[in-house]
């Protein structure tokens, strides 16, 4: 089992797990391929140095930042609303996240969310949804992979969520194909 938010350069700021099978019926190389430390560097790094959120990435400039650090964290609409039906406050606010937790595993049919203040405003905070460009950076894809279909026409943000949360996350498969590719 692999977990995205491990893997590549950057790591991934997302929790996801995924069960990894390599078969290889005639000798025993499948633990080699698995389980060797390799030193991989994603092959898109079209995000720059970090995939994290940051005034760069956001498009928002310091000055209207006002000098304030921008807190964001993922925001787990499930959890939230079973809390909240539970009467369980702790467990409503641990909803909310931590700062530098990763996000929750994208899923194709539902919406991903965070949570965004200023330090020290967080009254003034907002939940929003991930853009799809966002959710790509998650995965580890280029920037606009899943915006246009083979046919060069515009694919919608709903087409854009299902493929993206039924993807596989790029460093994840990177490694085991340059596993394969070192066996082979």
């Amino acid at each position: 089992m692999l977990d995205a938010q491990y893997w590549g350069r950057p790591t991934l700021a997302q929790r996801r797990r995924r069960i990894f099978l390599v078969a290889d019926f005639g000798g025993s190389r499948a633990t080699e391929i698995l389980f060797k430390a390799r030193d991989l560097k994603s092959v898109f790094t079209s995000c720059g140095e970090s995939r994290q959120s940051s005034t760069i990435t956001s498009r928002i400039s310091s000055q209207k930042a006002g000098g304030k650090i921008p807190i964001i964290r993922p925001f787990q609409e499930r959890r939230m609303r079973s809390t909240a039906k539970e009467r369980n406050e702790k467990g409503f606010h641990g909803s909310f996240g931590r700062t530098g937790d990763p996000f929750p595993t994208l899923l194709a049919g539902s919406v991903n969310y965070f949570s965004f203040w200023y330090e020290g405003e967080e009254k003034e905070g907002f939940i929003r949804q991930l853009t799809p460009l966002e959710c790509e950076r998650l995965m580890g894809l280029p920037e606009g992979w899943t915006a246009f279909g083979y046919r060069d026409e515009a694919i919608n943000d709903y087409a854009r969520y299902k493929a993206i949360g039924n993807a596989i996350a790029v460093p994840c498969t990177e490694y085991i194909m340059a596993g394969i590719a070192e066996v082979l």
